[in-house]
């Protein structure tokens, strides 16, 4: 056994062995000693909010090939969500090396625990009438940290941030409510929370009631108008909790095109993205490289979270 420490260069080795005044003679071994691979430099810039697109780019002053950990290769690709990246270089020589570099998520993914659409602050403040603890009600910002945040009532920042995740608000009123998120890259407004405090189903009824007495009841159905709308979307978890798989049932609300159903943990890491083709169906979905715990199933659309449910996963 030989041990060397060898500068850089080429070397040839031949083994001689000898046994009883003969000699062996082996073929010629070369052993080359490359430079050593230096760690690739890595560095990131956001060139598209919406829709999130990250530039990575890596460089060595080595001549060599990059393998990045999303499946891409080269010295410079894109990444569609944040994380961590780490490149693998290898060199002419043969010899590898490995950098990482951790690039913030798009606020976007953390939009969905906001809420959206039409609300009664009767239901949300102390003014209902209902023996529950909704006068308390109240919204939770992301547990992290942004460069800003902030809450808008009506257009107007009504409570900021900067460096630290966003507070919970509970000041409701007939108003129109946004979040704004910064990750110091990308600024991304909610779509708005609109509250009203006179909630109200459209429609008419009229009934005209003949008769002279309760057991002698003539009745005509006389009008009846509803206003008709488009199918709200929605999303299904069947059966949740579950173990081995559940079924997605989805639906879209059919005027736009790009979609997508993506699963998040609770530390908002993205682990799954679906692509359905039609506006409305079933997806199964295996849960056995999932750890158990609860999920996050958002319905997007044109890159917006138009629906959302919690999936809890049974050990």
């Amino acid at each position: 056994t030989l041990f060397q420490t060898l500068p850089v260069g080429t070397y040839t080795y031949i083994l001689t062995a000898t046994q009883n005044g003969c000699d062996g003679v082996s073929v010629p071994y070369t052993v080359t000693v490359a430079s050593p691979v230096d760690t690739p430099t890595v560095s990131f810039n956001i060139t598209s909010c919406e829709p999130y697109v990250v530039s990575l780019t890596a460089t060595n002053a080595q001549s060599g090939t990059y393998n990045w950990s999303n499946g891409s290769t080269g010295s410079a690709v894109n990444g569609y969500m944040g994380g961590l990246f780490e490149v693998y270089f290898t060199s002419n020589s043969g010899c590898t090396s490995s950098n990482e570099i951790s690039v913030p998520h798009s606020p976007q993914e953390y939009m969905w625990n906001f809420p959206t659409g039409c609300f009664c602050t009767d239901d949300l403040r102390d003014g209902n009438d209902i023996t529950t603890c909704a006068g308390q009600a109240a919204i939770v910002g992301p547990y992290n940290p942004f460069a800003y945040w902030s809450y808008q009532v009506n257009g107007v920042d009504v409570s900021t941030g900067t460096g630290n995740h966003p507070l919970g608000f509970s000041n409701f009123g007939p108003d129109s409510i946004n979040l704004i998120l910064d990750n110091g890259y990308c600024q991304i407004t909610s779509d708005a929370m609109y509250l009203s405090d006179s909630c109200s189903a459209s429609g008419s009824q009229g009934l005209i009631a003949n008769g002279t007495s309760p057991n002698n009841l003539d009745s005509q159905a006389n009008t009846f108008n509803q206003n008709l709308e488009q199918l709200a979307p929605e999303i299904l978890l069947i059966p949740n909790p579950a173990a081995d798989q559940t079924r997605i049932e989805y639906r879209y609300d059919g005027s736009k095109s790009q979609k997508m159903i993506e699963i998040y943990d609770l530390t908002g890491r993205k682990v799954k993205t679906l692509r359905p083709q039609n506006d409305a169906g079933s997806i199964s979905l295996q849960l056995g490289d999932f750890v158990s715990g609860i999920y996050q199933i958002c319905l997007r659309q044109d890159g917006r979270i138009i629906a959302q449910s919690k999936l809890s996963v049974a050990p």
